[in-house]
């Protein structure tokens, strides 16, 4: 248990800075964006509701582990460590969609 803690721990958290800028760059980008929604205001609230928001999904991603850790435990564990970096990129878009709709919803005037 203890080298499945660590190496998801080693895995997972040397991904978290590249899951937060993917996000980061997603909500700045739709503020950015000209277009339909050109008109984006951020107030005092919905930069709370952002922040917030940036907490929730780091949060979320904890939930990696929830799967990396039992599965590294049973017989499929080597094939695990090669392929689970399609949980992160399954989840880091599924983070960006949210991200992405999320800050179209707060920001709109």
């Amino acid at each position: 248990m203890h080298d499945a803690l660590n190496d998801a721990i080693e895995y997972w958290e040397a991904r978290r800075v590249s899951y937060n800028v993917l996000l980061l760059g997603i909500v700045v980008t739709v503020m950015s964006l000209p277009g339909p929604h050109q008109q984006l205001a951020l107030t005092g609230h919905s930069a709370r509701l952002l922040l917030l928001f940036a907490v929730l999904a780091n949060a979320v991603y904890c939930a990696a582990y929830v799967i990396d850790i039992p599965v590294q435990l049973t017989g499929f564990g080597g094939i695990w460590r090669r392929w689970r970096w399609g949980l992160f990129a399954t989840g880091a878009t599924l983070a960006g969609i949210i991200a992405q709709s999320v800050t179209l919803d707060l920001l709109r005037v």
